[in-house]
């Protein structure tokens, strides 16, 4: 869909920039294609100061309502969301999740604005349970015409990206995240560091190469907002859950660089007001939203591993008995690594993955095939060369299958289960 807007985006000759042009100056049309943000990769853009943003001041509206989770605001939020009136969202709803009397003036100012929907939590319950009240108020309140855009309070985001990722949302109707460049010099190391590692597990674990898994800058169509009311978390995890959600899906964000702005004391030794995350309880929510999966796939491999020893070892023992030694440790490999997967991938795809089709049946059981293959030649060297006793040959086995699971991991989420597989 292309959609009216004041804003033109063309390209030029330095392939890291983007001309924000405004239609009133330039007398350019009206209808903007910005599909170029997918087909050219234009993704960064020149953000003019605060003086000229004001030349950007439009009558024009799009269907996008601001959401601004806030809990002890910088004094200058009554001036950000008017900005943001002025550049054409719709509405703006701001979140006072419970941060006291110190506020209640900055909070009474933001009010005030006619187009401004006020919502309060009497006690900070989190960043996550403030998203999820404007998420089920917007959800009674708006039509499926509107896309909701989400921004943190504390200024690390602009107006004018705010704006452009509410355009690509409307124009394309997907989820767009505005992502941050974690390589500029004037990052802090710990935000710097957080979000690489984040990034990197997310990747490994999801097979999506996200550049900022934190950006509290995204958009979302209405579609989205009865499940982000549901899925679970109540402070800043709740924002990996949402990623982790719509992987799980097969679904991922479209990514428009935006500018990054970080407070002077936002990663230094003092603590500013506007910088709420707490270093490390808020870091052991996300790293254990994150790594969730992963815990649960080796749960759950643990657990086929224990029920493939088992039976190994009973059918060696005492089924198989009366056969020449090497059909035997075939059969018992074989009958008991049937039994074994056949729950493994049960509760691989219910309690990990989340879903599975035919192809990740039939991906699942090659694996399945070769690491069969090679447990069995282990177990027949094992056999043959240092013990007969089921019991020792079973325990080796056990330690082969170990290493065997933890070289396939990684094919395990990237190609048997791969979340981008249900994406096609």
């Amino acid at each position: 869909m292309i959609y009216p807007t004041p804003w033109h985006l063309c390209r030029v000759q330095q392939p890291s920039y983007v001309l924000i042009l405004v239609q009133k100056y330039f007398r350019i049309p009206l209808y903007t294609d910005l599909n170029c943000f997918a087909i050219h990769n234009l993704t960064w853009a020149t953000i003019p100061t605060e003086v000229s943003m004001q030349e950007h001041i439009t009558n024009e509206k799009i269907p996008a309502i601001m959401i601004i989770p806030a809990y002890r605001p910088p004094s200058d939020l009554p001036a950000r969301v008017r900005n943001l009136l002025s550049l054409g969202f719709l509405s703006v709803i701001v979140v006072d999740d419970g941060s006291g009397e110190k506020y209640e003036k900055i909070f009474e100012r933001v009010g005030e604005i006619p187009e401004v929907i006020l919502l309060t939590h009497v006690k900070n319950q989190g960043k996550g349970c403030a998203l999820k009240t404007a998420f089920k108020f917007c959800h009674n309140k708006y039509s499926e015409k509107y896309i909701f855009v989400t921004s943190d309070c504390d200024g690390q985001h602009t107006e004018l990206d705010c704006m452009r990722v509410a355009i690509s949302a409307v124009s394309n109707g997907d989820i767009v995240f505005g992502v941050r460049d974690f390589g500029e010099r004037d990052i802090p190391m710990r935000s710097r560091i957080g979000n690489r590692l984040t990034g990197f597990l997310y990747r490994q674990i999801y097979g999506s190469g996200l550049s900022d898994t934190q950006t509290g800058l995204r958009a979302f169509d209405y579609s989205h907002l009865s499940e982000l009311c549901d899925i679970p978390g109540e402070r800043f995890e709740y924002e990996m859950n949402v990623l982790i959600h719509f992987a799980k899906k097969g679904v991922f964000p479209r990514e428009i660089h935006i500018r990054t702005v970080y407070d002077r004391h936002n990663g230094g030794k003092k603590t500013a007001d506007n910088s709420n995350f707490r270093v490390v309880s808020d870091t052991l929510r996300v790293g254990r939203a994150l790594l969730g999966s992963l815990w649960a796939y080796f749960a759950v491999a643990a657990l086929g591993a224990t029920f493939d020893l088992t039976l190994f070892y009973l059918f060696v023992k005492y089924i198989f008995t009366s056969l020449p030694p090497a059909v035997s440790l075939l059969m018992s490999t074989v009958s008991a690594r049937l039994i074994s997967s056949a729950i493994n991938f049960l509760l691989n795809t219910k309690y990990v993955f989340g879903k599975s089709d035919r192809s990740a049946l039939r991906r699942y059981y090659i694996v399945w095939s070769a690491r069969l293959a090679v447990s069995y030649a282990t177990v027949c060297f094992i056999e043959a060369f240092v013990t007969s006793s089921p019991f020792a040959v079973s325990l080796m086995k056990g330690g082969i299958d170990f290493l065997i699971g933890i070289v396939t991991c990684k094919l395990q989420f990237s190609w048997v289960f791969s979340f981008r597989e249900y994406a096609k």
